[in-house]
């Protein structure tokens, strides 16, 4: 164990009980920060995906609607973007994004 002084001009071995206790609790809250902050990423795509999802079902066609709700709330989808799940109408799908166009 070396004893080269730390950030705060201390080596770890001349640190007391209480700074270790201190200096762990800072880490523990700052790795809860970290998480909380991914929970919250967590949380805004589920509410985001909900409300997409919301909007589709009363205002596109039922297709639409259904492979979104699938794929997105279902997770029944693959990792690259467009993957669908099998039973997915698309003739229906091809056919709008040709009107849409």
């Amino acid at each position: 164990m070396t004893s080269e002084p730390g950030p705060h001009g201390r080596s770890a071995i001349d640190m007391t009980g209480a700074e270790f206790r201190e200096a762990g609790h800072a880490l523990v809250d700052e790795i809860a920060s970290f998480y909380d902050s991914l929970r919250a990423r967590r949380v805004t795509e589920q509410m985001a995906l909900a409300l997409q999802a919301s909007l589709l079902v009363r205002h596109a066609p039922h297709a639409v609607a259904d492979a979104f709700c699938v794929s997105r709330l279902g997770g029944d989808h693959g990792s690259v973007y467009g993957t669908l799940p099998t039973g997915c109408d698309l003739a229906a799908l091809i056919a709008r994004a040709g009107r849409v166009s």
